[in-house]
């Protein structure tokens, strides 16, 4: 099974990669018929069917064998209708990943780092962020950027999230691989930490809603 990482975030957060490296003909041996037969109906491209069967097979190792199929709300966020905790999602090019949290709201993204962030950076950077970023198409900045907004955009679960007026990333620390991002409505400002690390040409990042929210909430 090419699950490349299952590891206990300092947060309580549980996240899972898997290397989409086998072909589709091994990875069926990790579901049961039903699923790989609704999988084949949807899916025509070999790609996506290698993604959602993935997606199969870390939602069971991560929430049980009863959440292979994620249902999801008219905004495309992932639900646990019969389980507690919240669920995230991502792939890019062999990865696919989930990262699940039992009470907290959570977010993740991975992007290819291709220089593609950088060609339309102007479309969601903010003044702050021009300050302290390089977004020459040979810098991984721009995608941080973006893949950091795609992380917030997730955990809020929202539509209407304008990502240069709304989410303001700040400068990451890049030896421990993490930074703050801010997101702000005419109702509510709300800092974040955020984190990334490298999967050869990918970058992964991932946000928790720190706890303080969840108290704030529950008043």
């Amino acid at each position: 099974m090419p699950l490349s990482i299952d590891r206990i975030l300092p947060q309580d957060a549980r996240l899972l990669v898997w290397n989409l490296s086998e072909t589709e003909g091994a990875m069926e041996m990790f579901i049961e018929e039903e699923e790989k037969l609704s999988i084949q109906r949807q899916f025509r491209l070999e790609e996506r069917r290698k993604q959602k069967m993935a997606m199969a097979c870390l939602s069971k190792l991560a929430l049980g064998s009863q959440y292979s199929e994620i249902q999801y709300n008219e905004l495309g966020k992932p639900l646990l209708p019969d389980k507690t905790g919240h669920v995230s999602f991502s792939h890019c090019a062999e990865y696919v990943g989930l990262l699940y949290h039992p009470c907290r709201p959570i977010g993740l993204d991975l992007e290819k780092l291709d220089g593609r962030a950088a060609r339309i950076y102007s479309r969601f950077t903010n003044r702050m962020e021009l300050g302290w970023a390089d977004l020459s198409s040979d810098s991984w900045h721009s995608t941080l950027i973006w893949s950091v907004k795609e992380a917030i955009f997730k955990l809020i679960g929202g539509g209407g999230i304008l990502f240069r007026e709304m989410i303001t990333v700040e400068k990451p620390n890049t030896e421990i691989q993490c930074g703050k991002v801010t997101f702000s409505t005419s109702l509510q400002t709300q800092v974040f930490d955020y984190h990334y690390f490298f999967l050869d040409e990918v970058i992964m990042v991932h946000t928790i809603a720190p706890e303080k929210m969840m108290q704030e909430q529950r008043l």
